[in-house]
């Protein structure tokens, strides 16, 4: 299994590479990121990152029924993110 990269890790090595940076200035960065992300998808729209990979969102429906009866679930639909890398990341073997 390979290592665990979570976001306390991805600020030390910014903050690390970047040097006279202050780890909570990298960290408000980041949750900037993030909320931008959050919002784009929210609002349908595709993000894309050039030399990492995109993202978009789509609608999977809740289609499904009891294979007993035929009778519809009820499950509704939801709205579900897809990632895409670049060729760059699928060539190096990180997807």
């Amino acid at each position: 299994m390979s290592e665990l990269i979570n976001k306390p890790a991805i600020i030390a090595k910014i903050a690390e590479r970047v040097g006279n940076t202050d780890k909570a200035t990298i960290e408000d960065t980041i949750n900037a990121i993030e909320l931008a992300f959050v919002s784009a998808l929210r609002d349908d729209k595709k993000i894309i990152l050039r030399k990492f990979g995109e993202w978009h969102c789509t609608v999977r429906e809740g289609k499904c029924k009891n294979p007993r009866t035929g009778e519809a679930l009820g499950i509704r639909s939801t709205r579900v993110v897809y990632f895409k890398p670049s060729k760059l990341i699928a060539r190096m073997g990180a997807a």
